[in-house]
């Protein structure tokens, strides 16, 4: 592991592409440079105008990509790492409108709208990962976004985004987005984390003869969102650990990575 890895912990994007197939890393290397080009419109010091055009040009660039015809060089590399796997261009286009209801703080009132949103990020990037966009593949990524998503939960609250469903009319923001969060506020994420927690292990072990089957860069990922779920939902309100433990992750995603060479899910999941 690298100094600079050691030293701030790899995020789950790092570690899936570590210890991915070779054969799969160039796709990803692309498709995470892309996303990571994507959430940096929402940067605090970037001004909103900037941040708009910028998705504007990347939504157009998504078009580009389905028509074959992508310009920038992280989304070239995306479409030529696709063909030369046999599948098929991906559509990218949700992630742009996703990060446009990210830097509009939009507050979600029903568990439905939360979907929704978590959905355009299941349908693109996690598609993209699983090379297809099955019913399995879909609720997974959404999980996994969302697991995501509470375990940077005060940074999110701090800039105005809450990933939960607030009523409507919307319950008050503020009791949301004070660090630590108070004792209900905590329990309510608890919860919500355990079930994600199961969900996530019931669907890495759902049987390939009913669903479609995932490939080893998902179930690493999922492997990896399983275990954040679970440590952080028993070390609540501390969110300190949204890159705990940097060697001890490393090992267990590389742990991981060799069951899923050896055709085993790994240990977390069954």
């Amino acid at each position: 592991m690298t100094p600079e890895l050691q030293a701030a912990g790899a995020t789950s994007r790092e570690l899936v592409l570590r210890f991915s197939p070779l054969t799969d890393r160039a796709r990803l290397q692309a498709l995470f440079d892309i996303e990571h080009e994507i959430i940096a419109s929402l940067r605090p010091d970037l001004d909103h105008n900037v941040a708009h055009t910028r998705l504007e040009w990347w939504s157009e660039e998504f078009i580009r990509l389905n028509l074959a015809n992508a310009r920038h060089p992280s989304t070239r590399a995306l479409a030529e790492a696709s063909l030369t796997a046999g599948l098929s261009l991906p559509d990218l286009r949700g992630l742009a409108e996703a990060t446009r209801i990210d830097l509009a703080t939009v507050a979600f009132l029903s568990r439905t709208e939360l979907d929704a949103y978590l959905a355009l990020w299941a349908d693109t990037v996690f598609a993209c990962v699983c090379g297809s966009a099955s019913d399995r593949a879909r609720l997974l990524g959404k999980h996994i976004r969302e697991i995501e998503l509470l375990a940077d939960w005060p940074l999110h609250a701090h800039r105005g985004r809450l990933y939960r469903a607030l009523g409507d009319p919307p319950e008050a923001h503020a009791r949301w987005a004070r660090h630590p969060l108070g004792e209900i506020e905590s329990a309510h994420l608890r919860t919500r984390l355990h079930e994600l927690a199961v969900a996530v292990r019931a669907l890495a072990n759902a049987s390939p003869v009913d669903t479609s089957p995932l490939p080893s860069p998902a179930l690493l990922w999922a492997t990896l969102a399983y275990g954040t779920a679970m440590r952080l939902q028993q070390r609540l309100p501390d969110f300190s650990i949204t890159r705990f433990e940097p060697l001890s992750r490393t090992m267990r995603a590389w742990r991981a990575a060799v069951s899923l060479a050896r055709g085993y899910l790994p240990s977390a999941l069954r």
